[in-house]
């Protein structure tokens, strides 16, 4: 731990300096090295934009630490790119980031938006994503018990066939064979 902090007090100190220049990529190394202390010295004093380290934060590397706390910084928008972060978290099954990202109310969803991530869901075949998106009073459960007759994904038509929002009469004998 103590060379990981080391590294970071370099990285901090390094970049901090107005005479290096930041590169593009320079945010991307110090979140895949967990370089926290670096990055939230060059938020604060403004050498990068937080809404840009949260993005990629949040959908390549899900710093649970660094998310949270960037989660604080007013400036960041947790919709941007839409949905990008929640929609990554859900797609990758990092339920910490995704349980994080949905509970807060500055997260709004579109329709479109609801549906791609009941679809990524079940592609993991994360049920507990499944309950928190169907959870909405927005989500359409039937084309995601369509999708897992069709993907054979029939645990996941076992759990979701008791909700009353199901209409069963969309189903025919072609759909579950």
């Amino acid at each position: 731990m103590e060379v990981l902090e080391t590294s970071d007090n370099l990285a901090s100190l390094i970049y901090t300096d107005e005479r290096t220049q930041i590169q593009e990529d320079t945010i991307d190394d110090l979140l895949f090295n967990a370089f926290s202390n670096t990055i939230f010295k060059l938020v604060d004093i403004g050498r990068v934009d937080v809404r840009d380290v949260f993005q990629q934060s949040a959908e390549r590397y899900t710093r649970i630490e660094i998310v949270q706390t960037l989660l604080k910084d007013p400036r960041v928008d947790l919709s941007a790119n839409g949905n990008s972060a929640l929609l990554s978290a859900t797609h990758l099954g990092y339920e910490e980031l995704f349980d994080l990202l949905f509970n807060d109310p500055r997260v709004v969803l579109t329709q479109t938006q609801l549906s791609v991530a009941l679809l990524l869901a079940l592609e993991m075949e994360n049920v507990r994503m499944l309950y928190m998106l169907l959870s909405l009073k927005e989500a359409d459960p039937n084309p995601v018990v369509v999708t897992a007759i069709i993907t054979r994904r029939y645990h996941i038509v076992n759990e979701l066939i008791r909700d009353k929002r199901i209409h069963l009469y969309v189903f025919t004998l072609r759909d579950t064979l």
